[in-house]
């Protein structure tokens, strides 16, 4: 019977503010691959910001990335599982909306790539903060030159832009917050990209262990034998999963 440990990253793994996996998660992590755990990735992040934050895993973690809508084969040279496009024409609709209002900024997500329409050096300055990650600016969101799996739009409150795109597309997309000042828009959701993982790897959904943070993370939460949500997430959140976790290494360790 092979099991499974799948955790999201940001506000999860790595705090708010913060850059880098803890060291005793890592440590954990070897340990449990070491006995014959598999591990995941499960985020919007891109494979090469999250090859980059952990190295020390090369070769041991598997990549749910772009929420879902891009899967990786563990190894050196990670090679793509399943991916689910956006659909162009109404991923440009998207983008447009986004940029046509006022404070609003959009990255663009490809298999590895982020594209970006700066409006502001602010946000500028924001993205490339992030470590290792493949970014390229376009002049408009015609100009990117593959499929687009995820939109994510960057915004004062994350809650009021998820009211109104929710509104427009949630009956087509998973619109989900991602954050204070993030919302994400995918054709996928972490549970399909779990899902295909698993049927990769022969791993019943009731052996993988799951953490997550974020409405972005409730699609896989609630399909995986054991979730937890950490005690940073927002209450409602919380009160739905029975088991909270305040530091991923302390749980690591009683496996």
């Amino acid at each position: 019977m092979r099991k499974l440990i799948a955790c999201d990253v940001d506000g999860t793994l790595i705090p708010e503010g913060e850059q880098w996996i803890s060291p005793a998660v890592l440590q954990e992590a070897q340990r449990l691959t070491d006995e014959g755990w598999l591990f995941a990735f499960c985020s919007g992040r891109q494979l090469a910001n999250l090859e980059a934050i952990a190295k020390d895993l090369a070769g041991r973690v598997y990549y749910v990335t772009q929420n879902g809508a891009a899967v990786y084969t563990s190894g050196k040279q990670p090679q793509l599982l399943d991916k689910t496009p956006l659909g162009q024409e109404n991923a440009m609709k998207i983008a447009h909306q986004a940029l046509e209002t006022e404070g609003y900024e959009i990255e663009m997500s490809g298999n590895n790539i982020s594209y970006l329409c700066p409006k502001t050096d602010a946000f500028r300055r924001y993205m490339q903060g992030y470590v290792n990650m493949n970014i390229t600016e376009v002049s408009s969101p015609e100009d990117v030159p593959e499929e687009i799996v995820k939109i994510s739009i960057w915004c004062p409150d994350a809650a009021a832009a998820h009211k109104r795109f929710a509104a427009e597309w949630g009956s087509q997309y998973h619109v989900a917050i991602a954050g204070d000042i993030w919302l994400d828009i995918t054709l996928a959701d972490k549970s399909k990209g779990i899902r295909a993982l698993c049927r990769q790897l022969d791993v019943a959904l009731e052996d993988v262990v799951a953490f997550g943070d974020n409405y972005n993370d409730v699609p896989i939460l609630d399909i995986v034998g054991t979730p937890y949500i950490m005690a940073c997430a927002p209450e409602d959140l919380q009160a739905r999963y029975p088991n909270v976790c305040r530091d991923v290494a302390d749980v690591l360790r009683t496996l």
